[in-house]
Parts: structure tokens; sequence; C-alpha cells
């Protein structure tokens, strides 16, 4: 059921050019409303914490907007037809890729963590309170060698109604702690964790995030098994007891501030 459902693809995307400039023109693809309504079925009986847009002009508009909130106002991502969203090529790699050459180093991670911060102390005209990714996995991640900068991209999903930023920034934080738990052959993942953890500094943040780090059961185990690259399920309980310990270490030795930005 986990493979089946990373399976679905709701859009697509492919490179374009225009007066020598590169851009990506994502498209949502054809009937996909109906895989919209199930997969958000899913979501909210696996407590996912987001929701898919059911209205492709939703979509567009968080796109679009999470786009300008993080790059600048005056950001070249336009709306394009009623499907499909133009975004500027962001430069870099995605940390999954630099995890699977063995490049991913401790201060990717460092920068990767200060992006998260940056982001996360942001608030979109669209909201109240501070902004969030919803689905921040590796491959949505680019960390650019030359700037030594990093980038969120692909907003397509968005934390449901009615969580506080707290727990909004806590799930962004777990999606991407699980990734690479899951992900990492190498057993690296424990320092890294501990490192983008320690340099993000958030205390209630990581508070809330500690509190999630148990076995989940039923269809929130699907979601996860998902969410860890389907690794099997005692390497995830050993896995997510250490990730466990890291956080509970840091919030009783570290510097790590006292409020939420």
């Amino acid at each position: 059921m986990a493979r089946l459902i990373d399976a679905v693809q709701v859009n697509r995307s492919q490179p374009v050019v225009i007066n020598g400039r590169s851009f990506w023109l994502k498209q949502r693809r054809f009937g996909r409303s109906l895989i919209i309504v199930y997969g958000n079925l899913f979501l909210k009986f696996s407590n996912s914490k987001i929701r898919m847009f059911a209205h492709t002009s939703d979509w567009q508009i968080w796109e679009v907007e999470s786009y300008r909130l993080l790059y600048g106002a005056e950001s070249e991502i336009v709306v394009v037809g009623s499907d499909s969203v133009r975004i500027p090529n962001v430069p870099g790699i995605s940390l999954k890729c630099c995890l699977e050459t063995h490049t991913l180093t401790a201060e990717i991670m460092r920068t990767a963590a200060t992006e998260f911060s940056r982001a996360h102390s942001l608030t979109m005209l669209l909201l109240t309170e501070p902004w969030s990714h919803g689905d921040p996995h590796l491959e949505n991640v680019l960390y650019d060698a030359q700037t030594h900068q990093a980038h969120l991209i692909d907003f397509e999903t968005r934390h449901q109604a009615g969580l506080i930023a707290v727990e909004r920034h806590a799930d962004d934080l777990l999606v991407l702690l699980l990734d690479l738990l899951g992900r990492d052959s190498n057993n690296n993942w424990p320092e890294l964790s501990r490192i983008f953890l320690l340099t993000y500094a958030n205390r209630p943040v990581i508070e809330c995030l500690s509190a999630r780090l148990r076995m989940p059961r039923g269809l929130e185990l699907v979601l996860w098994k998902t969410r860890t690259n389907h690794i099997n399920t005692a390497l995830l309980v050993e896995r997510l007891f250490a990730l466990k310990q890291i956080t509970c270490d840091l919030l009783a030795s570290s510097p790590i501030k006292a409020v939420e930005l």
C-alpha cells in the first residue's frame, strides 16, 4: 500500500527555456481530482498533518505565494493557464542526491537548518502565523555549493487548518529527518540529525518533534513507511528510538532558544 501511494503523482514538471533562461513548468495532471480526494482521506486518517489541494487554482496560488515569500516578491514565478505554474530554476542539488553520492556533510545540514529556521520565521500575506512547507523531504531541499545556501522547493501541499506554528514546524523537521534516517545506509544520519537540530535550535519546536517520535500504528505506519524509504520495521523502531534520544539529549544539555520565532 505504501509503495502504491508513493507511485501516485498529482503534478508533473518539465524544463523549459525562455529567452535563454531556465524554468520549470509544473502542471496538474489531468483527472487527478478523484485521486486527491482519496489521497486526502488517507492523509487525514494517517495523522499526516498535511493536505493536498483539491482545487488547482488553490495550489497555483500557494505555490506562487510560497515561492515569492522565500525568494522575493520580484521572483519570476507566474501562473500559466488554469493548470500550471512556471518556476525559475533554483540552483543547487538535492540533499537526497548528496546522500546518495556520499557528499551530505555536517556543513550542508547546518546550512539546511539555517534555511528552515529562516523560512519558519516568515509570514505569508495569506496567513496570520509563520509559514511552513508541509513536505520538505530530502529531494525538496537543495544545496548550492557556490553560494553555500540551501533552498526549499515544491510547495504542493499545505498543513491542515488549526495547527499552530510550533506543530507545523515540528512536522516539517519530522518529514526531513524521517527521510534521512530511512535512506542513510552508512549510519551517518544520527550525527547529521543532531547537527541539524542543534543548528535549528528552537526548543518548543524540538520538544514537539520529540513528543512525536514514537512507533506509529495502522495507517500512520503506512505513511511513515513512505517517508522512510520503506525500511524494515525493526530498523525503523531502532532508529526512531535513537532519534528520540538525540532530541532528549539536546533538550537536556544544549543552549536551545526558549521561544518560537
